[in-house]
């Protein structure tokens, strides 16, 4: 037997447990191995509201992520932003303010232009301008005397109310006279063509062309017919302002008052 050296021994050696290991090392099939199901099949495609959701989330990431980077500026930018939105209502009359009045040194539908500047700091924000048209309002004060013991306590209203006709009339024959010519009612007077909607409700009661007259007339649409007619003057009134007029039964021997603009 010839003679091993010591190199080749060793060489033999590592030999021996290379061969061995890889005789010993377990085997494995490939074709045993089940196959990834995910790998095989494409991923399922989003529908839009997954879409949709993942945008919203990533946005709402980015925006957190914004915001915690920059807390200052971003506070800054939201108050000054939230004070801006809220300047205008600082305007609003709040709940149970009474209305502004305010008195002109109008004379003869004209404005003195020596008006004091004095005055200018004095005006309300909204009067800028000339007016737009002005209201003509005339009162009328009846009453019912001597009291009869015949009449109702409807009679104190239909007395003073019946006048309103009569007026009525003689305010539409009404003819200016400015230098020009002659001119009547229907020239002066502010035109209307249409109720907004939310007085739809009252077109019985309001007029929707021609001049704008209001008048108590109107609860009888300005016919003196229906309003002799009528047996009940006080349920007409409140059928159109529930909460308007609150009157007492007893009306005997009391003054009836009633105003109408036009």
């Amino acid at each position: 037997m010839d003679c091993i050296g010591s190199s080749d021994a060793f060489k033999l050696g590592i030999l021996g447990s290379i061969v061995r290991r890889s005789l010993d090392a377990p085997r494995h099939s490939l074709l045993a191995r089940p196959p990834d199901g995910r790998q095989l099949t494409p991923p399922p495609r989003m529908t839009v509201r997954e879409r949709l959701r993942e945008k919203i989330s990533t946005a709402f990431y980015r925006h957190g992520l914004l915001c915690a980077s920059y807390p200052v500026p971003i506070i800054l930018f939201t108050s000054a932003s939230i004070l801006a939105c809220c300047y205008p209502l600082l305007r609003l009359p709040l709940p149970g303010t009474g209305p502004v009045e305010f008195t002109t040194r109008v004379r003869d539908y004209t404005v003195p232009s020596h008006e004091p500047q004095g005055d200018l700091g004095e005006r309300p924000d909204w009067y800028q301008g000339p007016p737009v048209a002005y209201i003509q309002q005339v009162l009328v004060k009846a009453a019912v005397s001597p009291w009869d013991s015949t009449l109702v306590p409807v009679d104190v209203f239909r007395s003073p109310l019946g006048r309103v006709f009569s007026l009525l009339e003689e305010i539409r024959n009404h003819v200016h006279n400015d230098g020009s010519g002659v001119r009547s009612l229907e020239a002066l007077c502010l035109q209307v063509t249409d109720l907004l909607p939310g007085l739809r409700r009252m077109q019985t009661v309001l007029p929707e062309h021609g001049c704008l007259l209001v008048s108590p007339g109107n609860y009888w649409q300005n016919q003196r017919e229906l309003f002799d007619s009528d047996p009940d003057l006080l349920k007409t009134v409140h059928q159109h302002e529930p909460k308007g007029l609150h009157t007492s039964a007893t009306l005997r021997g009391r003054e009836g008052r009633k105003g109408w603009e036009g």
